[in-house]
């Protein structure tokens, strides 16, 4: 009995690590399918009432989860001071990270000069120092008001974001995963597609 007990605990540890890198590689997956599905219907929110529509990434610190939430310019002679609400904040797995290369993706660009007024949200975020709002703007007719240039690129990771803004990434070996999903939207279309990961 005892001899059987032991097998299975040696079983178990050896199970443990690969165990664990499914779980990870599932909710990274899991959050590229809720943040195409999330830009998708923005998207289409956007052509269906011909107004802007924000999809907006809260980027937070370690331990608290990256989230977004989609809201939209409300009519012309409507003067409430908040857009409209379209979903709530929506959290992604824990150990998933909305990752930012210089110059390479859709986080890069800052939100000053854009439509996009942060003070207008429904749900105000309590931004600590390094935590960061980042906005994709669609314009009526479906496609990329904002960005305005470089790759219309988002990156997603496994991986924390400390204190003070740094991004550690967790890269699973090469054998497996590489630890990134990217996925691509186009200017005119402001269709999103998943592109093979090359970082």
């Amino acid at each position: 009995m005892l001899a059987v007990i032991a097998i299975i605990a040696i079983l178990l540890a050896l199970l443990a690590p690969a165990v664990g890198n499914m779980s990870s590689t599932a909710g990274r997956k899991g959050a590229v399918n809720t943040l195409m599905n999330t830009m998708e219907q923005a998207r289409v929110a956007a052509i269906e009432s011909g107004r802007k529509v924000h999809v907006v990434f809260y980027r937070r610190t370690f331990p608290e989860q990256d989230a977004i939430m989609v809201v939209r310019e409300r009519e012309p002679d409507d003067t409430r001071p908040t857009y409209e609400q379209l979903t709530r904040w929506i959290k992604l797995p824990k150990g998933v990270l909305l990752h930012s290369v210089k110059d390479l993706d859709i986080l890069a660009e800052p939100n000053t000069g854009t439509a996009f007024d942060q003070t207008k949200l429904p749900i105000q975020p309590t931004l600590k120092a390094a935590e960061k709002l980042n906005v994709l703007t669609f314009n009526p007719y479906g496609g990329v008001a904002f960005p305005s240039a470089g790759k219309l690129m988002l990156i997603v990771s496994e991986g924390v974001r400390g204190d003070n803004g740094s991004e550690a990434v967790f890269s699973q070996r090469k054998e497996q995963s590489t630890g990134f999903e990217i996925i691509t939207l186009r200017r005119f279309t402001g269709r999103a597609s998943l592109e093979v990961s090359t970082l």
